[in-house]
């Protein structure tokens, strides 16, 4: 049992069901510490042999200098060890139990509780880290992805009293004595503006339609308008409307409509996201955004896409400006650049800009009597950005194509890279809506699917192969839900079932995930997959069990160096041995060497020599156990192995279920057919599992 203990009503907890590092408030839950005020904790869980955890006692705290406690009961004593640890002695009529509680100074406490409970990217690697990825490493420190920690060498860069760090780097961190890493903040927001008449939002149902399908995009959306605009996003289908979040501004011409996405600071926390990325409703997003947010997190600087010529006569970019501006000859300027598609990398970093533009833009405006410039907004953010040089305008080429002047024909669909600009100017809005449309089409044909990891189609069917791609595209290769959430899944290698599809999705023998989970608490002494496959479970239960290894057992040779690699890219590679086919020796050897193993067996027909014998019963007296049962390919094997572990085991036979191939926006473009294929496991018959607790 492990606690974080600090400051008065805050708690981080290692939650040994999940591996998860869980903060905040304290609440009342039978495993964790509460608080009522002052540096009093109550309802502390005893650990003991004879004692159930969720056995409750009345608990006192008291401060023993910097960093050592003095917990109290009636019944039993907790003194201060070393400045970490501390052990209970029982009282006369109560069992002993081993505590370690961990304190840390208030700073700390804070800036872990910040860690652990959000997502980051790594400024080095461009790595993105989960909070499923944060855990304690049980000896005073925390695993952060594959970096382990001690806490003092956590430093929260918003508590250094430096203004200008939150927003750039949130945390350094030390890791294996001296190496340094720095991270940012993992909460990307993208927002449009969107005013005007009905075909605008047509324009924008396109644009989100193709984020959340085709993009795969999970995070935050926000769309800016006005009053009339609200009334006009009512139309977007049910399922777009749930995905967003609506901001109202004042806005009543066309220079307010354009000014609009420089306000982004009087809507949302300006450090409370990042990366940013501002889209214009004329935006198609035609492959995973993914690579695009990950470049707009780690750059220095906000991004754009460059466009045209600054000072050209038309003064679509920057001469209205430049040609009053004495002090701008032979300035040295970054070049012009499209305002309909801006990046950062934490709204904080837009802040001062914006402001500028939005309020260089209205003097100007102002000072010549007139609201109406060429491309409204773009000339003024061309000025002020160029003469503050914050903007960088080379890297967005390698993820945003613009098609302008273009609007007859349709983008190819060879060069997707993630963005498509269709700008035309305002009040150009049909044939932008017609060209945008026939993309649309063309992404989602046969012909895109045919291309192999392409967008899917409206309806039709697609192979096996390109579903599993396109889905391995969209995820970023990590499991999206259940068990193994945020696990890293590699596209390379040997796939013996050919199918990843619904590993990524979570959805992959659903049905078992509670019992394991149940199964996976406790002291364990080794985890033992036999049939592992690619290792999703090895490497899955690695990363839930922090602390104890992993034997995988497969048969396919083909299969070891898959193993390998997908541990490696999960940081669990020092504790997954690799191992060829499983026989019944090898169970018993596990058990005596570790004791208590948790055992998930898919050996295709190999159930009954494996299990059904006395020895191996004996053997694992003590072990719980998860066996698929292939009576197709073993006829009987049920029946024989629940006769040979009933009488050590409580055995519960579990069935497949259902799946709802809904509940994942990226397939909803899918066929029907399709969905059902992508969450399909391909089992030749009705499959079932004995779930066996040791008695």
């Amino acid at each position: 049992m492990q606690f974080l203990l600090a400051g008065p009503g805050r708690l981080i907890f290692y939650a040994e069901d999940s591996g998860r590092l869980l903060h905040g408030p304290i609440e009342t839950s039978p495993r964790t510490l509460m608080t009522e005020g002052g540096a009093v904790f109550r309802r502390l869980p005893a650990e003991a042999a004879d004692t159930p955890w969720d056995r409750l006692v009345d608990v006192s705290l008291e401060p023993q200098g910097d960093h050592a406690l003095l917990l109290a009961a009636s019944w039993l004593r907790l003194e201060s060890v070393d400045d970490l640890t501390l052990e209970g002695q029982s009282g006369p009529h109560e069992p002993g139990f081993a505590l370690r509680v961990f304190t840390v100074a208030p700073d700390i406490l804070a800036g872990i509780s910040r860690l652990a409970g959000g997502a980051w990217i790594s400024l080095s690697t461009a790595q993105i880290i989960d909070p499923g990825s944060i855990t304690h490493t049980g000896d005073g420190g925390l695993r952060v992805g594959d970096m382990i920690c001690r806490y003092a060498d956590i430093a929260d860069l918003s508590l250094s009293g430096q203004a200008w760090l939150p927003p750039v780097a949130a945390f350094r961190l030390v890791y294996d004595g001296w190496k340094i890493e720095y991270l940012r903040l993992w909460r990307p927001l993208v927002y449009f503006c969107a005013f005007g008449p009905d075909e605008i939002f047509q324009l924008l149902q396109l644009a989100l339609d193709s984020l959340f399908t085709l993009g795969a995009y999970d995070g935050d959306v926000l769309v800016v308008g006005n009053e009339e605009s609200r009334a006009s996003l009512s139309a977007l289908p049910g399922w777009l409307l749930a995905r967003i979040r609506f901001h109202c501004v004042p806005a009543s011409d066309v220079l307010d409509f354009t000014l609009a996405r420089y306000r982004l600071c009087d809507m949302v926390d300006p450090a409370g996201f990042g990366p940013v990325l501002y889209l214009d409703t004329d935006v198609i997003c035609d492959t995973t955004i993914l690579p695009l947010l990950r470049e707009v997190a780690v750059a220095s600087k906000p991004m754009a896409l460059a466009e045209g010529d600054l000072l050209a006569e038309a003064g679509y970019w920057g001469a209205p400006f430049f040609r009053e501006d004495a002090r701008s000859a032979g300035a040295r300027l970054r070049g012009s650049f499209s305002t309909g598609v801006l990046g950062a990398p934490s709204a904080f970093m837009l802040r001062a800009g914006f402001r500028a533009i939005i309020e260089t833009t209205e003097a100007f405006c102002r000072c010549h009597g007139t609201r109406v410039l060429p491309a409204y907004d773009q000339p003024g953010a061309n000025y002020v950005l160029n003469k503050s040089g914050d903007i960088e305008i080379g890297s967005l080429r390698k993820y945003l194509r613009n098609h302008l002047g273009r609007l007859d024909t349709v983008p190819a669909l060879d060069d997707r890279r993630g963005l498509v600009h269709f700008p035309g100017g305002v009040g150009y809005t049909t044939p932008k809506l017609a060209c945008m449309q026939r993309y649309m089409a063309a992404l989602t044909g046969p012909a895109a699917a045919a291309a192999g990891g392409g967008s899917p189609p409206y309806a039709g069917t697609m192979e096996r192969q390109h579903i599993n791609a396109y889905v391995q595209q969209r995820t970023g290769g990590r499991v999206q839900a259940g068990l193994f959430r945020g696990m890293r899944v590699l596209a390379e290698g040997f796939w013996s079932d050919g199918d990843i599809t619904p590993k990524l999705l979570g959805v992959y023998e659903q049905e078992l995930q509670a019992s394991i989970a149940r199964l996976a608490e406790g002291e364990i002494g080794a985890i033992v997959n036999i049939g592992a496959g690619e290792g999703y479970y090895a490497i899955g239960l690695a990363l839930r069990c922090p602390d104890v290894p992993v034997h995988a057992f497969e048969a396919d040779p083909r299969e070891h160096a898959v193993i390998r690699h997908n541990a490696e890219a999960n940081g669990v590679a020092d504790r997954v041995h690799v191992h060829g086919a499983c026989v019944a020796d090898d169970v018993a050897a596990l058990a005596d060497a570790h004791g208590r193993l948790l055992v998930i067996c898919d050996c295709e027909g190999f159930e009954t020599a494996l299990f059904a014998t006395q020895g191996v019963a004996a053997a694992l007296r003590h072990s719980d156990l998860v066996i698929e049962c292939h009576d197709f390919a073993d006829p009987g094997c049920t029946p024989a192995v629940f006769a040979s572990l009933w009488r050590t085991h409580v055995i519960e036979v579990v069935y497949a279920g259902g799946r709802d191939p809904c509940a994942f926006p990226m397939l909803a473009r899918f066929s029907d057919r399709d969905r059902w294929a992508a969450v399909c496991e391909n089992r030749p018959r009705l499959m079932n599992w004995l779930v066996c607790k040791a008695r």
